[in-house]
């Protein structure tokens, strides 16, 4: 039986990843979180199966299980702790990665760690030394790959939604669609383009880049049609009929630099975004308004 390790397991990624590896009977899910920015109800569905065990894990102190494949979507990536202690906030991270980096090269285990373009938001000084700290992490890790240190690739992702999305988290989907859904203005202070791919998509090619060996450090599992965050709020509008409108603050428009690369490996992201949409609204519709 293979057994497997999934850090942040109770955020959205991480469920939905866990309810997914679940269906294969020869894995073992070993699922670690400390709740700083998720909630224990994710996890409801993955605690009935005797294939699961959660363990209530600070990542900043050292891991002991055994594991022979480890996804890590942990980190604390809620800015709300960034702005309230950025020392304590950058060494937590720091402290996390070399942990997880360190439990891989011990179990001697195939480690897949999520990342994202780190450049969106240049336009906020704020989060410049944020992103600073994320290309540092990101860097050395790389280097440990590229070395042969370690078995590990990133896998780049962008605007991930779908169901089982709940209505607190903070993300720009959920976030609108509870708004429209109860008749509120969609108010942007400036516009943003986004990768938005569909959860099952992210799960499935995570799955499969587990098990695909590349040599390239970094992977793109991203959907590759650009799409406007009041694109995105025009459509779930005109899908739920809504008198929400979406108001634009400033013409100014934020896009990513790069162009992700789909012609290397066999990473598709087969859901529309307009299908994913559509999905989503339901979903939302049967959780929070039947």
């Amino acid at each position: 039986m293979d057994k497997i390790l999934v850090t942040g397991v109770s955020g959205f990624i991480g469920s939905n990843l866990a309810n997914h590896l679940l269906k294969d009977e020869k894995n073992f899910i070993y699922g670690l979180d400390n709740f700083s920015s998720s909630t224990m109800s994710n996890l409801y569905p993955l605690l009935k199966n005797e294939r699961f065990e959660f363990i209530e894990h600070d990542l900043t102190n050292e891991i002991t299980l055994e594991a022979d494949y480890i996804y890590h979507l942990a980190g604390n990536g809620d800015l709300g702790h960034y702005y309230n202690n950025k020392y304590d906030f950058i060494l937590n991270n720091i402290e996390i990665t070399k942990n997880i980096v360190k439990f891989s090269q011990m179990q001697g285990a195939r480690l897949v760690l999520l990342t994202q373009y780190l450049d969106y938001q240049d336009h906020n000084k704020k989060l410049h030394k944020y992103f600073d700290m994320l290309k540092l992490i990101e860097n050395l890790v790389l280097e440990l790959i590229e070395n042969s240190k370690i078995n590990a690739v990133f896998a780049r992702i962008d605007e991930v939604y779908g169901e089982n999305l709940l209505k607190s988290d903070k993300r720009f989907i959920p976030r609108i669609i509870m708004d429209i859904l109860n008749g509120k203005n969609i108010e942007l202070n400036f516009e943003e383009a986004f990768y938005y791919t569909y959860i099952q998509d992210i799960v499935l090619n995570l799955e499969k880049l587990m098990k695909t060996y590349t040599n390239k450090p970094i992977v793109d599992l991203i959907n590759d049609n650009l799409y406007l965050n009041s694109d995105i709020a025009k459509l779930i509008i005109t899908y739920t009929k809504s008198n929400s409108k979406v108001i634009l603050n400033s013409a100014v428009q934020y896009t990513p630099k790069y162009l992700p690369n789909k012609n290397y490996y066999d990473f598709s992201c087969d859901t529309t975004v307009l299908d994913g949409i559509l999905k989503t609204v339901n979903y939302f519709r049967l959780m929070y308004f039947s």
